[in-house]
């Protein structure tokens, strides 16, 4: 999102959460998963525009174990999720480990 410009930020959320409300049946929420959802992968205007189209949360993808981050009430609150790359249980295991310690 983040190398895109505002109103095109703006287009692909809009679109998105248009092409979602086609589907009758399905279960949705407020949050808006920001794709790849790296540091680098979003911004301030990210951020801005994912509030003013309701998402009440962002889902990111940092590596890291949630860290509870409230950016105000005016934006969404970040939730983090963990995509290990690990092929093993030990693997996990390990960075989970690794990432609890910080």
């Amino acid at each position: 999102m983040s190398s895109l410009t505002e109103e095109q930020q703006w287009r692909e959320i809009e679109e998105n959460r248009r092409f979602l409300n086609t589907f009758k049946n399905l279960q949705q929420t407020d949050v808006f998963s920001i794709p790849f959802g790296g540091e680098r992968d979003y911004n301030d205007a990210t951020v801005r525009l994912a509030g003013e189209a309701e998402h009440g949360s962002l889902l990111l993808s940092r590596g890291a174990i949630q860290r509870g981050i409230h950016l105000g009430d005016t934006v969404p609150q970040s939730v983090d999720r963990i995509m290990p790359r690990a092929d093993s249980v030990q693997g996990l295991e390990a960075l989970l480990i690794s990432k609890t310690a910080v």
